[in-house]
């Protein structure tokens, strides 16, 4: 049988079953013992909101609060801003490319992409140059995402590990794009003048 329980942080119902011994809370997920007797939830404050997304330590990659000058799991001090400038430091002490609130890098996922361009623009001297139909979005999105991942970068929003593999996606789909009308014009040229 499941009873209701109201959240500590935020006061929504919060469903849990007889033998859970920790419930979460389904507006902010908070997690709090569930041994407690069922309350009633209260409403929410009209000016509440959810708590925001916490940042992450970049050496062992759990979430930690703001404030915390080290990681409470594994002792990774972190530097405050004003002094840190734009460096960032691992464990190790050696620069590190990664901050605690930076979003993870897309470089594998943006690598397959440029690789696929390149396969599929090479492909067009098999297909007479009908790939070049694929490639020329394919290439101009990978690209594109490319670009914003790179600013991003630049600016320290996104995880600075995989630039090499943003920087050589954007490279094989230029290749494949090039590749691909190379093909698609030659093939095209000869249906023309024939």
């Amino acid at each position: 049988m499941a009873r209701s329980l109201a959240c500590p942080v935020c006061g929504q119902a919060a469903l849990v079953a007889d033998a859970a011994r920790v419930a979460r809370c389904g507006g902010c997920g908070h997690r709090f013992p569930a041994d407690a007797d069922g309350v009633e939830p209260t409403r929410r404050p009209p000016d509440w909101s959810p708590p925001a997304r916490l940042p992450q330590c970049p050496a062992c990659e759990r979430q930690v609060s703001w404030g915390d000058a080290h990681c409470p799991y594994c002792g990774l001090e972190f530097e405050d801003e004003a002094e840190r400038g734009d460096r960032w430091v691992s464990p190790a002490g050696k620069p590190s490319r990664r901050r605690r609130d930076a979003q993870p890098h897309r470089g594998r996922f943006l690598a397959h992409l440029g690789n696929l361009t390149l396969t599929l623009g090479w492909l067009g001297c098999c297909t007479f140059g009908t790939t070049a139909v694929v490639v020329l979005p394919l290439a101009l999105t990978t690209i594109g995402l490319c670009g914003v991942d790179l600013r991003r970068m630049g600016r320290g929003e996104v995880d600075r590990g995989g630039r090499a593999q943003v920087e050589t996606a954007r490279g094989t789909a230029a290749a494949g794009l090039l590749v691909a009308a190379l093909f698609g014009g030659l093939y095209l040229a000869a249906w023309w003048l024939r």
